[in-house]
């Protein structure tokens, strides 16, 4: 009956510590076992060929510490973050110049480094959609006491639409970093239109 293969995770690839690729002990090692490797936000898979005589050559060979074979690179995945937030409740009026929610949302750890890469502003149907002129938002980042426009256009909602269209990211001022803050301003309240407002963030 064959080996039944193993299937690992790890959060380094090499260097020997705890949680590396490299640490784990491949002696008897069922041959097409996996190894899950997630660092920052790119997730790899590799499959073990005990066979394998390869030279280690990061991140696509990787050669265990102690045993036998090599951990061949199948694939690897840039993952996003997506910070989702309810920010304006049901039956609550738009009004222009306001901070949606009230408050700014703490940058956490997770995120740092990230880039703002979508934004989709969207009024669910127990919300009401503006019944004259677009609705428009802007999401603005503070940074030790300075703001910035992530957007280099302002987000819209169409009159009678209920989410928004194609978003605009200001290449110069798309990044995030721990302490950092950011929110979401409602620049245009069109007519009528109330929450609740769903925001989605996406980050990579």
């Amino acid at each position: 009956m064959p080996e039944t293969r193993k299937i690992y995770g790890a959060r380094e690839l090499t260097g020997g510590g705890f949680g590396a690729l490299d640490s784990i002990d491949t002696t008897g090692l069922p041959d097409e076992s996996l190894a899950y490797v997630c660092q920052g936000t790119v997730l790899r898979c590799y499959a073990f060929d005990a066979d394998s005589v390869l030279t280690e050559s990061s991140p696509d060979r990787i050669k265990p510490d102690s045993g036998p074979g090599c951990w061949l690179l199948q694939s690897d995945t840039e993952f996003m973050n997506i910070l989702l937030v309810e920010l304006i409740l049901t039956n609550s009026a738009l009004v222009t110049g306001q901070v949606l929610g009230g408050s700014e949302i703490p940058v956490c750890s997770e995120l740092d480094g990230m880039d703002l890469v979508d934004v989709v502003v969207t009024i669910p149907p127990s919300g009401t959609v503006s019944s004259g002129g677009a609705l428009e938002f802007q999401v603005v980042r503070t940074r030790d006491g300075a703001t910035a426009d992530m957007l280099s256009a302002n987000l819209t909602i169409a009159e009678g639409e209920n989410v928004s269209g194609i978003c605009s990211i200001d290449g110069d001022n798309d990044d995030v970093a721990t302490d950092d803050f950011v929110h979401v301003d409602c620049e245009a309240d069109g007519t009528d239109a109330k929450g609740p407002i769903w925001v989605k963030l996406t980050f990579r």
